[in-house]
C-alpha cells in the first residue's frame, strides 16, 4: 500500500496475496514491507470487532 491511501479498516474484506480488497470491490496494492504489519492491525480490528 503506497503512503498515499488512507483506508478504514471496517472496508477491508480481504487480503489476497499482496492486495486489499475493499467493500467496493477495490484492490488496492499493498508493498511487501507493509503487509505483515498490515495483516497483524487487521487481524487485531476483526478479532475486536466480531470476537
Amino acid at each position: 500500500m503506497d503512503r498515499g491511501y488512507l483506508c478504514n479498516l471496517y472496508h477491508v474484506k480481504q487480503i489476497k496475496d499482496n492486495q486489499m480488497v475493499l467493500s467496493t470491490g477495490q484492490q488496492l496494492y499493498i508493498g511487501e514491507r507493509r503487509l505483515a504489519q498490515l495483516k497483524h492491525r487487521i487481524m487485531e480490528y476483526w478479532q475486536s470487532r466480531y470476537g
